[in-house]
């Protein structure tokens, strides 16, 4: 959509337009550029459940080629889930802000589509690890959700989710650098978003 600016209408626009042109611009005080600022003390906490959701990290240059202009009929039982939309998440917007979302079923959506993850994770899809023993178990989502990063578990921890992992088939070898527990973890906290 260009440039995700609507008139009343519904249909597309632009700035200029909506604003008068350049007099409606100088009339409102506005420049050909605006700056909005909210400092670097701003965060959004999501709960699910009484639980953080971790923020995915996902790779842009991959999401685009694997989901950005597919149509895919929807099966019914499978939950919609926002993969990117316009503003960044997390951002503070006034009520009515318009935001583009690109949204999929979680049972299309690759695990690819998320940065450093282990290697028994690729080439399924969100909904298979959402479904699975770590993330349906209420102890390891806590874990998950607390912690930034397996170094802060204690050994205790760790043997557990290392036991839940391997439940999903999901080899856990530390000195192979794409099945670390780290990997499986990050893979995890990313998946949780969508769960």
């Amino acid at each position: 959509m260009p440039n995700g600016i609507r008139d009343r209408g519904g249909r597309n626009a632009d700035l200029d337009h909506l604003l008068g042109g350049r007099a409606g611009r100088e009339r409102l005080g506005l420049h050909d550029r605006v700056v909005v600022d909210v400092g670097n003390t701003t965060e959004l906490t999501v709960l699910r459940d009484g639980e953080a959701i971790p923020t995915p990290k996902i790779d842009p240059d991959i999401i685009d080629g694997k989901i950005g202009d597919v149509w895919i009929p929807l099966p019914p039982v499978q939950r919609m889930k926002v993969v990117s939309q316009t503003i960044e998440p997390g951002t503070v917007v006034e009520k009515g802000t318009e935001v583009d979302l690109v949204m999929a079923p979680v049972g299309v959506i690759p695990s690819d589509i998320f940065e450093d993850i282990h290697s028994g994770y690729q080439g399924k899809n969100i909904f298979e690890i959402t479904e699975g023993n770590v993330l349906k178990d209420k102890r390891a989502r806590k874990l998950l959700s607390k912690h930034e990063s397996v170094e802060d578990l204690s050994e205790e921890d760790r043997t557990f989710l290392r036991e839940k992992f391997q439940s999903d088939g999901i080899e856990i070898d530390d000195a192979a650098s794409d099945k670390s527990m780290q990997k499986a973890w990050n893979t995890a906290r990313s998946a949780m978003a969508f769960s």
